[in-house]
């Protein structure tokens, strides 16, 4: 984790974000998602993850056109809910998903996005999504939650201003992350924009806030 203690100006509400800002420093007590390596060298959040594996496409190009390839892919994410396990996949610009391998071993597919992070919330289960690649960052957060007998679903509940990333719990259990803007401009495609520092809280409402409020207990 590397939150930047400098000076930083307060950034202003962007998509979703249009709460107070937090005045008194945020304190993080450790990271979100820990990541374990694995034989094959996919990420976990924990565990072996091979006994999960679920099939995955990948769309590539050729002379001949779009050509489509199913692998069975080992998770990056796993939490356990709903009597099953949310699998998420991050093959960056190969794409990724989140599903949902029920009691029967049967999987369900519910989002299309590589899938950063999973957590639980008190407002639900959380999922990170983004991409940054050759100069364009995008982002989301949802939540994920079951109706009845029905496969859980997932409802965007933020747009980000790009990736997220370094997603950290705070000593209220909340959540704490940064943005990697997207590139605006090609005069900006070969220089990082600055990063954004934003919170998840409990209720699920999205506050940014200066990353030189962020310090650890």
């Amino acid at each position: 984790m590397r939150w930047m203690l400098v000076a930083s100006v307060v950034v202003g509400c962007g998509v979703s974000l249009c709460k107070d800002q937090p005045i008194s420093p945020v304190v993080i007590r450790g990271p979100a998602v820990i990541e374990s390596r694995l034989p094959n060298g996919h990420r976990s959040s924990g565990g072996n993850l091979a006994q999960f594996a679920y099939p995955a496409e990948i769309t590539g190009y050729g002379e001949d056109g779009e050509h489509i390839k199913t692998i069975e892919f080992v998770p990056d994410h796993m939490l356990a809910a709903f009597d099953g396990q949310l699998l998420g996949g991050d093959r960056g610009e190969w794409g990724g998903e989140l599903v949902f391998r029920d009691k029967h071993a049967v999987i369900h597919r519910i989002l299309e996005h590589n899938v950063l992070a999973i957590i639980r919330m008190p407002f639900g289960i959380a999922v990170f999504t983004g991409l940054a690649h050759m100069g364009m960052s995008k982002g989301a957060i949802y939540v994920i939650r079951q109706e009845g007998r029905q496969s859980p679903r997932a409802s965007l509940l933020h747009e980000l201003s790009g990736a997220p990333s370094d997603i950290e719990w705070t000593v209220d259990n909340d959540l704490v992350f940064t943005v990697q803007p997207d590139m605006r401009t090609k005069r900006d495609f070969f220089s990082l924009s600055p990063s954004e520092c934003h919170l998840l809280d409990k209720k699920g409402e999205l506050r940014t806030l200066s990353c030189a409020l962020i310090t650890r207990r």
